[in-house]
């Protein structure tokens, strides 16, 4: 019997609920955005882009470039038991809780940076070029902050950081994630763009 894909890929990347499925950045390419989409009701993941997609067992197959008898043995599903070393609960749990936080600051990052875009359209139709190279400052320092909340790689160094994150954000509310939308020829392309995109 095959394992959720759900706890199998949320051991390597940090993943967020969105409508029925869970996004994060897609481990197979240089994804900037999150564009790697889990469905736990079907087993499957599929990387809007770079195209890779398939079940747990194409996913450990691709990850870690072993076999087929490679991946089941590593997935614990021969009939001598070779598990994968597992995640202690107490760890899996605190890695639930960072991901929750960098996922929450990332959502109230984006919500500044596109006031600050709105501030930015009003202070050059002044023109204030004093201002608008202020706020143009302060948005590009949160862009990148809005993209580094989506790294894993900075996940402790944010996370040492949290004060000072929280700071920033404690004003801005994050909107709720839509339902995904149906997956439809011209969404699949819709997304391929996006994820070519700079953040916020």
């Amino acid at each position: 019997m095959k394992p959720p894909i759900l706890e199998i890929v949320s051991d390597y990347i940090l993943l967020r609920k969105s409508g029925k499925e869970y996004i994060g950045l897609c481990p197979f390419h240089d994804d900037r955005r999150p564009s790697l989409s889990v469905n736990p009701d079907k087993g499957l993941f599929h990387c809007f882009g770079c195209g890779e997609s398939g079940d747990v067992i194409d996913f450990i197959m691709k990850l870690d470039g072993l076999s087929f008898p490679e991946a089941r043995r590593a997935l614990g599903m021969t009939a001598v038991r070779e598990p994968r070393p597992r995640v202690k609960p107490s760890r899996k749990r605190a890695v639930a809780l960072l991901a929750g936080w960098m996922n929450e600051q990332h959502l109230k990052i984006g919500v500044l940076c596109r006031e600050l875009s709105s501030q930015i359209v009003l202070a050059e139709r002044i023109p204030d070029p004093e201002l608008v190279e202020s706020l143009t400052h302060e948005w590009e320092i949160l862009s990148d902050l809005h993209e580094d909340l989506q790294n894993r790689q900075y996940a402790g160094e944010l996370w040492e950081a949290l004060k000072s994150i929280e700071a920033i954000t404690r004003w801005a509310e994050p909107e709720p994630l839509p339902e995904f939308p149906p997956l439809t020829p011209e969404y699949h392309e819709y997304l391929k763009a996006a994820v070519r995109e700079e953040p916020c």
